[in-house]
């Protein structure tokens, strides 16, 4: 898969990614492997990478209308339509997803 970056740098290529899923999804492997085990894990089909592009297009187009539009980066993180998509998303995936636990401190 693609580098997408991390979120503090402009680096990545996060078309480069959605490129790459069609082209996953269009050679239909049998097995996938990313090169990271819990990528491996998650996103073992091309059924599931194409619904993942779905997602993360849809959620690219809501934060570069945001950017054309001139929002400031935290008006975009609180935006309600991209709040409710992300917590859908996660609640869709909390039944596929192995957690591993890993410990933040505390602000």
């Amino acid at each position: 898969m693609p580098y997408l970056g991390a979120p503090f740098d402009e680096d990545g290529d996060p078309q480069g990614l959605l490129d790459a899923i069609d082209v996953m999804v269009s050679r239909s492997p049998e097995h996938l492997l990313h090169g990271h085990e819990l990528l491996t894990r998650n996103f073992s089909s091309p059924l599931i990478l194409s619904h993942l592009k779905t997602d993360l297009a849809w959620l690219r187009a809501q934060v570069l209308t945001a950017i054309r539009r001139g929002d400031e980066r935290a008006a975009t993180r609180t935006n309600s339509s991209l709040r409710r998509f992300l917590i859908k998303q996660a609640i869709t995936a909390l039944g596929s997803i192995t957690f591993v636990n890993i410990s933040f401190p505390t602000p």
